[in-house]
């Protein structure tokens, strides 16, 4: 065998183990890109969920609001007719 043979030999295992190595380095960053990509998809589908029950919140906030606005006014108007009421009262008492 030549010198040139063996040298190109070598040269062609060098290459080869070069492209195994790459090989196995790419299917590597390959799986952990999906992993990655799985992970991110969680956490997107958790961030979902938690805006959504932060809009639940944010309405039923509203609600309660409404509701105690509507109790306050109802409570005024209630105070107002037991005035009135004791204003009748103390006429006929008269």
């Amino acid at each position: 065998m030549s010198l040139l043979n063996i040298l190109y030999n070598y040269y062609l295992a060098f290459v080869n183990e070069n492209n195994r190595i790459s090989r196995n380095s790419l299917e590597e960053l390959l799986n952990e890109s999906g992993n990655i990509l799985g992970a991110t998809n969680e956490q997107k589908q958790a961030l979902d969920e938690i805006a959504k029950s932060i809009n639940v919140f944010n309405d039923t906030i509203q609600n309660i609001a409404t509701s105690a606005q509507k109790l306050s006014d109802f409570s005024i108007e209630l105070a107002t007719m037991v005035q009135k009421l004791k204003s009748l009262s103390e006429i006929k008492n008269n």
